[in-house]
């Protein structure tokens, strides 16, 4: 196993603002890093991969830390790890694979995903179980569970509910392709976001339930879907131009170039409202917490000097939000307790939160 002095920069830094609250920051690289993968455990230990920019040449990586932001382990992997956080473990994916991460980083496989496909996102549903978003071409099958594409000759979208021992416990193909992320449900379902606001939702069965999208004239994606524990949705992405629902709309502000965008559906697939950044910007990444919160991640233009932000239920402030601070970009989020958030994504050197720049994880208390 490869020690972090073998590929990464990786160094403790202690609260740099009581306001901020910040409890404790690791730099993972002093490059420019894409950190979109992070998962948290019961315990508040942490696990994020990704890859560093490609004029350095370096590998992707598997770090994982302690509650108190001490090092577990530090991994070169050949690609991004895709990760969730099931029960007591840590699930991890590849291509083609699905496995656990031991406390000290060891993988103990689990079912392989067979056929012609291709992996996307994993996300937990409960204690016992997570769900598997992929592609196909021809058939899929993991465990007992497979399907066969009506279309040889084309690309389909799945998703699998897997138990936290490897057994599928359903596998469905999706009505299209063109998928971007998934977030499981208490209950063992599942949303699919498609790459323009679509969401599909999941039964504990592995049936469709319902779909829905917005309509308008605009440019843009989703990025991001989470779900709450009441069965709600929430997709972060961005856009230009007009969105339109049936319960609302939104018009992104003149000139800007994309702006950052959160849509929220009940649990029974009905739009309930949206918020935008009103400013050139992207909401990049998206999370709730046990109490129904949730929070948004990104991107924004402050006074032509891009800065990160995370919004807590759309407000900022002190008591609500993060920015200002030298985050370049947050790419990714997860909320433990309505105070408690981990990101994962890039500083600024000589910001507020990291003298040295560069990509880093961290944990933030909201006042």
């Amino acid at each position: 196993m490869k020690t972090c002095g073998q590929m990464l920069a990786l160094g403790l830094f202690s609260v740099a603002s009581v306001a901020l609250g910040q409890v404790w920051i690791q730099q993972i690289t002093p490059h420019y890093g894409n950190l979109d993968q992070l998962a948290v455990d019961k315990k508040g230990n942490s696990i994020v991969s990704g890859w560093i920019n490609a004029e350095t040449n370096a590998p992707s990586f598997l770090v994982s830390f302690d509650v108190n932001g001490q090092l577990r382990f530090s991994q070169q992997t050949t690609e991004t790890v895709l990760l969730a956080n099931v029960g007591p473990r840590f699930i991890g994916a590849e291509t083609n694979v699905l496995f656990r991460i031991s406390e000290d980083g060891e993988r103990r496989a689990l079912s392989p995903v067979q056929g012609n496909a291709i992996l996307l996102q994993i996300s937990a549903c409960n204690e016992q179980s997570f769900v598997v978003l992929g592609l196909f071409s021809g058939s899929v099958r993991i465990g007992a569970r497979s399907v066969v594409a009506p279309d040889v000759n084309s690309t389909f979208g799945f998703v699998a509910r897997v138990n936290r021992n490897g057994n599928a416990i359903w596998l469905t193909q999706l009505p299209t392709s063109r998928i971007v992320s998934i977030a499981g449900t208490r209950k063992g379902g599942a949303y699919v976001l498609g790459e323009t606001f679509e969401v599909f939702a999941l039964n504990q069965h592995g049936k469709l339930s319902w779909s829905n999208s917005v309509s308008g004239n605009f440019y843009g994606g989703s990025v991001s879907i989470a779900a709450d524990r009441l069965g709600r949705s929430y997709v972060a992405g961005y856009f230009r131009g007009h969105i339109e629902t049936g319960a609302y709309s939104v018009t992104s502000i003149p000139g800007a170039r994309t702006e950052a965008v959160m849509c929220a559906l009940t649990s029974g697939g009905q739009h309930s409202f949206a918020w935008t950044l009103n400013d050139y910007s992207v909401a990049n990444a998206v999370t709730t917490d046990r109490s129904g919160n949730w929070y948004a991640g990104g991107w924004y233009d402050r006074d032509n000097l891009g800065d990160g932000y995370i919004t807590k239920n759309g407000k900022f402030g002190n008591e609500n939000s993060v920015s200002g601070v030298g985050i370049q970009y947050v790419q990714s989020l997860v909320a433990t307790d309505d105070r408690t958030i981990y990101v994962a994504g890039v500083s600024y050197p000589d910001s507020e939160i990291l003298s040295s720049g560069g990509a880093f994880v961290a944990k933030f208390k909201l006042p």
